[in-house]
């Protein structure tokens, strides 16, 4: 597979480009720590994707709320098999 960042850039802009309609003001992507990280918010909400890479195989986690705290605090507790897969707080 692609690496995080073509990934997300790709994923994005075929459903710009095919009328799909994006959850909200999405931002551009950003590579952070190894992944590609997109901000978005929503009806009063904010969101954030990432979308990782191990070489062989791709993730796309995201969280959707009135803030991102609880999320992020949820995705602490997980413990991924493979860390590139998976955002890092």
């Amino acid at each position: 597979p692609r690496p995080a960042s073509r990934r997300s850039s790709s994923r994005l802009n075929k459903k710009r480009e095919g009328g799909r309609r994006l959850p909200g003001n999405v931002g551009d992507p950003v590579e952070k720590d190894g992944m590609s990280e997109v901000s978005f918010n929503q009806a009063g909400g904010v969101g954030m994707m990432w979308f990782g890479s191990n070489g062989k195989e791709c993730a796309v986690t995201s969280i959707i709320g009135k803030t991102l705290d609880s999320g992020k605090e949820l995705i602490k507790l997980v413990k991924p098999v493979d860390a590139k897969l998976f955002p890092k707080f």
